[in-house]
């Protein structure tokens, strides 16, 4: 599936899923398309400080600490969302819960911070 053609929205809708397959696979797809639109600078859509994105990963990430996952699992999902949070170009919105995760006591958790 070539990420490129699917519409942000379409991806930020499916990151809302109940079914966890489909809400990863958009999760993978939006942060691909956060780095495209990166690489293409000017001509990009600046996806990077559209709230609707950081809100949409946010609450992936807010789930994603709620859910019952085996421990590395868990670890994976968190590292991937706080590398597409970090492509983003909203301190205001990603910092706070970004800062939450970093101080966390825990060794394993070090992928994440």
């Amino acid at each position: 599936m070539a990420y490129g053609e699917k519409d942000w929205r379409t991806l930020v809708s499916e990151l809302r899923n109940t079914n966890e397959h489909r809400r990863w696979r958009a999760a993978i797809g939006l942060a691909h398309l956060l780095k495209v639109d990166q690489d293409r600078g000017e001509n990009g859509q600046h996806l990077a400080e559209n709230p609707e994105i950081a809100k949409a990963l946010l609450e992936v990430l807010e789930q994603q600490e709620s859910a019952n996952l085996p421990r590395e699992k868990a670890l994976n999902q968190q590292q991937y969302l706080v590398t597409a949070l970090g492509l983003l170009d909203q301190p205001g919105t990603v910092v706070p819960p970004l800062q939450k995760l970093m101080v966390t006591k825990n060794d394993q958790d070090q992928g994440v911070r």
